[in-house]
């Protein structure tokens, strides 16, 4: 099973990561703001109201480890 590592960057951006899957690649490219960053091979989204609970459908049945210091805002835009 894939294991997704979900947490903070250093730019205060939720940081994705997992092993290569083109299928999931495809959903994850549907979400707005998504940035791949070739070095340290992870994907970033903006840290906003929503994006996280997009992640975390994309990766549905997969086994998914979110660092406990994650902070999403919660305020409306």
């Amino acid at each position: 099973m894939t294991e997704v590592n979900i947490s903070n960057d250093l730019y205060g951006r939720i940081a994705v990561s997992f092993p290569y899957d083109s299928s999931i690649i495809t959903k994850i490219k549907t979400i707005e703001g998504r940035r791949w960053r070739p070095v340290e091979k992870y994907w970033t989204f903006p840290n906003r109201n929503g994006v996280l609970e997009k992640i975390l459908k994309v990766f549905g049945d997969k086994e998914i480890q979110i660092d406990t210091a994650l902070k999403t805002t919660t305020s409306k835009v």
